[in-house]
């Protein structure tokens, strides 16, 4: 693994290879042990050991197709993994047991995040088919599914119906909230108040990068934004989550973006980038600047936990230590 433009405090190593990896990937603590879990298409959720590297215990076996997952921290303080792609099927981590299945949904996005004090999964629901959608080639989605993480039942939150119809994007604690992003209509964006079910901030408008398919959420100089990107467009938008309104430079590189994260790294509010050259960029939202920018053959998924970044790349899982200190700097992990 080499090491270009400028010196850096920053590290790159490689913790997992030779895995069937299908993409998506979470965080999870086991008895002090921090651990990347790695979805593979052979043998289902791969443990890896984030600070020791390798693969730690046996696969968790998921349902067969899964393709997306989640992680979260259940009240007993044991882990919860959640995966699928069209049904759901939960674990426990610690005691190796399902805690619950069967659950249909979109699958496509999920997330685990606390509701009330709460630990919940947050899922894009089934689809239902109509002839508009099918015309375009894509089903109708029904909202925005809450689900207790412990048992996979619904979460009553009053007026959740006003998200259906909308494609979760992505949801993030902002201001000690759950804060979701929705596309709308397939071009527009929605941040909502999970907790209220109300909008957080004035629809985005269809319109040039606005109209992305990937949007995150997060805060720039103590104000909540929303960062988003159309498919295969080479850069993203910041734009201001009360008033709609740009914030900050456009921020990407030569190549579409293929992926989109926001993080917390070295204290500081980032988004992450994947590109379909292989590259992924740190970016720091204040300055306004690239931070690091790691080269590897393609960004199969990513994930990050306290102060490291983890990339799948084919078959290896590469991790990125303190990614947000040091100037810019450049990682070749091929």
């Amino acid at each position: 693994m080499g090491w270009f433009r400028g010196r850096a405090r920053a590290t790159a190593r490689l913790i997992g290879a030779d895995l069937d990896l299908h993409g998506a990937m979470a965080c999870a603590s086991l008895n002090g042990r921090r651990l990347v879990l790695a979805l593979t298409r052979r043998d289902g959720v791969q443990a890896i050991d984030l600070d020791a590297g390798g693969t730690f215990g046996r696969p968790i076996v998921t349902t067969q197709g899964a393709t997306a997952m989640a992680c979260g921290t259940l009240r007993n303080g044991h882990t919860a993994v959640v995966t699928g792609d069209g049904l759901l099927q939960a674990w426990d981590l610690d005691a190796g047991k399902v805690l619950w299945d069967g659950v249909e949904c979109d699958g496509g996005n999920m997330v685990c995040t606390s509701f009330n004090g709460r630990p919940v999964l947050v899922v894009s629901g089934p689809r239902r088919h109509n002839a508009f959608a099918d015309d375009l080639g894509r089903g109708d989605l029904r909202g925005v599914q809450v689900r207790d993480l412990a048992s996979g039942r619904p979460v009553v939150i009053p007026g959740l119906d006003a998200l259906d119809g909308g494609e979760l994007l992505s949801c993030s604690m902002v201001d000690n909230r759950p804060v979701v992003v929705t596309n709308r209509e397939y071009e527009n964006l929605q941040a909502w108040d999970l907790a209220t079910a109300r909008p957080r901030g004035p629809l985005l408008r269809g319109s040039g990068l606005y109209g992305g398919n990937r949007a995150v959420c997060t805060t720039r100089r103590g104000r909540a934004v929303v960062v988003s990107t159309q498919t295969n467009a080479t850069t993203m938008v910041t734009l201001d989550l009360a008033t709609g309104s740009r914030v900050g430079p456009l921020l990407g590189g030569d190549e579409g973006i293929s992926l989109l994260m926001s993080a917390t790294l070295d204290r500081r509010a980032v988004v992450v980038s994947a590109h379909y050259d292989g590259w992924v960029s740190v970016w720091d939202l204040a300055r306004g600047r690239e931070r690091i920018r790691v080269q590897v053959t393609h960004v199969a998924g990513m994930v990050s936990t306290d102060d490291t970044l983890v990339i799948a790349t084919g078959g290896k899982v590469v991790a990125v230590d303190r990614p947000g200190l040091g100037p810019t700097v450049g990682f070749d992990v091929r």
